[in-house]
């Protein structure tokens, strides 16, 4: 079960109820519940916009694109929650939750990089939110996959009313579509 985000200290937790198999294999059914868990929301939007500043001044002959990547996903850390979110992340008490890698466009590649090689080979708890088409499936052979159902009509309507905040357009074109629906059971 996801609750919406909360705001705490800068940065953004999540209520995340999900379980690593390994995790569960060794009897921690209630793992992702542990209280030294703190789930951390990073969109990748924003970090891909960070990481192309970050990439733009730095000494490219002594840089790599992964270790520019690593120093801007560290700056992002320290930016929403100080050095106590990154002092937490060292200690791996943080879930990184990774939402739209399909997202970064041409870095995505960089960004799989990052998260299978400094993420998961340095023991850190990650979870990744992606469409199937933004990531290549073959690399996260060892991820738990899960399919989200599309959202229902409500559903739809209720985000962008989270969204809009009362538009009073929105509530006419919704008024619309409920007089069209109504017509096209009726004929």
């Amino acid at each position: 079960k996801n609750s919406a985000p909360e705001a705490r200290g800068g940065y953004e937790v999540l209520d995340v109820s999900l379980v690593d198999d390994k995790e569960r294999a060794a009897g921690r059914a209630d793992a992702a519940r542990d209280p030294d868990v703190l789930p951390l929301l990073v969109y990748i939007q924003q970090l891909s916009r960070e990481f192309r500043r970050s990439w733009s001044s730095a000494n490219r002959s002594e840089a790599t694109t992964l270790s520019v990547l690593e120093s801007t996903f560290r700056e992002h850390m320290r930016n929403r929650g100080g050095e106590m979110l990154l002092k937490a992340f060292d200690r791996r008490e943080v879930l990184v939750v990774l939402d739209g890698v399909d997202e970064a466009a041409d870095l995505s590649r960089v960004i799989e990089q990052f998260i299978l090689e400094k993420l998961v080979d340095e023991g850190h708890r990650v979870m990744v939110t992606s469409r199937y088409e933004g990531v290549r499936l073959d690399l996260f052979e060892d991820f738990v996959v899960l399919d989200l159902r599309p959202l229902g009509v409500q559903q739809q309507q209720d985000v962008i009313q989270a969204q809009l905040g009362g538009n009073e357009y929105f509530e006419h074109l919704l008024e619309f579509s409920a007089i069209r629906r109504k017509h096209d059971v009726k004929y």
